[in-house]
């Protein structure tokens, strides 16, 4: 397994309670990122761990996060410029990876 780390900018979805907005739970949580294969269009989930930056204002409906994935072949669905949804037992966001980390 190879480890992928990218910077993202991740739209929240609305949660549908009073405050309208999802949130991602503290600075890091776990959550499954749903990504589609360049050339297949075929979706695969992949296990992430997301960091954000608590710097952002909270009201910001956007934020750039950071995922770190394990896995085989995640290069062939997350690229800079591909988009992704981000799930928590439903979909919380939406995100556009702006850059790979090389770790």
């Amino acid at each position: 397994m190879k480890r992928y780390k990218y910077q993202a900018r991740v739209t929240l979805a609305p949660s549908g309670d009073e405050a309208g907005q999802a949130a991602l739970p503290g600075p890091t949580c776990r959550a499954v990122v749903r990504a589609y294969h360049h050339e297949t269009h075929r979706g695969r989930l992949f296990s992430a761990l997301i960091s954000s930056d608590e710097s952002e204002p909270a009201a910001n409906s956007s934020r750039t996060v950071t995922m770190v994935l394990l896995g085989d072949g995640i290069g062939d669905y997350l690229a800079p410029g591909e988009r992704f949804v981000l799930c928590r037992g439903g979909d919380v966001g939406y995100g556009l990876v702006t850059r790979r980390i090389f770790v």
